[in-house]
């Protein structure tokens, strides 16, 4: 299995597997995701961003809207976010995806 997930899905799915049901809350009550740069953001920047698989990367920043893709008769262009961008991206949708459960 890769280590980054190719979709929003993917990595909710993993996130919900990791994480207590307190993590969990805290992220849901938190004012600002940056109090989990050093935690679960650098857990996510290393075992996810970091991992040489630029393609599910682009693919998860693609599903999160965070990234675009040109049509395909058009030069791909790709945003590519950062390590604390993409791994802010993440928890921000993240925490979202738990306000909405």
């Amino acid at each position: 299995m890769a280590r980054c997930p190719k979709t929003a899905a993917e990595a909710w799915k993993r996130l919900d597997k990791r994480l207590t049901q307190e993590e969990k809350q805290q992220i849901v009550e938190a004012d600002s995701m940056s109090d989990f740069h050093f935690g679960l953001g650098m857990w996510i920047r290393n075992n996810w961003i970091y991992t040489g698989e630029k393609e599910n990367m682009e693919s998860l920043m693609i599903d999160l809207g965070v990234a675009n893709v040109m049509g395909e008769d058009e030069e791909r262009y790709v945003f590519c976010p950062t390590g604390d961008m993409a791994s802010s991206s993440i928890l921000r949708a993240y925490q979202k995806h738990l306000k909405e459960k």
